[in-house]
C-alpha cells in the first residue's frame, strides 16, 4: 500500500519527468541522444522545481503548473542547445541553424506574456 508520502514523492519524480521531456521535445535534433540529453533533463527537472518556489513565492495561481512548464522547461531546452549542440547541427548551414533558434527564441517568448 503506497502512503502518503510515497504518493508524493511518485507524483514529484512524474512531474520532473515530464518537465525534462518537455525541455528536449522541441530542440531534440539538436541535441547528442544520450548524455546531453540527460543533463538537459536533469537540469530542466531542477528549473521546474525552481520555477514553482518562485511562483509560490509570488504567490502566483496557476494549478496547472503551465507557465513553469513551458515558460521554464522550454527556455531552459532553448538555452541548452546553444551550450550542447550535436555535431548534426553543425553539418546544417548556419543560417538554417540560426533561423532555428530564433524560431524557438520568439515561439517562447509568448510564455511570459
Amino acid at each position: 500500500m503506497f502512503s502518503l508520502v510515497t504518493g508524493m514523492l511518485l507524483m514529484f519524480v512524474m512531474v520532473c519527468l515530464v518537465g525534462s521531456l518537455l525541455s528536449l521535445l522541441g530542440v531534440l535534433c539538436m541535441v547528442e541522444p544520450w548524455l546531453a540529453a540527460i543533463i538537459c533533463g536533469f537540469v530542466a527537472a531542477l528549473v521546474l522545481i525552481s520555477s514553482n518556489k518562485l511562483a509560490e513565492t509570488f504567490e502566483f495561481d496557476d494549478p496547472l503548473e503551465a507557465k513553469q512548464f513551458h515558460g521554464g522547461c522550454g527556455t531552459w531546452g532553448v538555452i541548452f542547445t546553444t551550450l550542447f549542440p550535436s555535431l548534426v547541427s553543425f553539418s546544417l548551414s548556419t543560417s538554417k541553424v540560426n533561423q532555428a533558434h530564433s524560431t524557438l527564441i520568439l515561439d517562447r517568448a509568448h510564455c511570459f506574456n
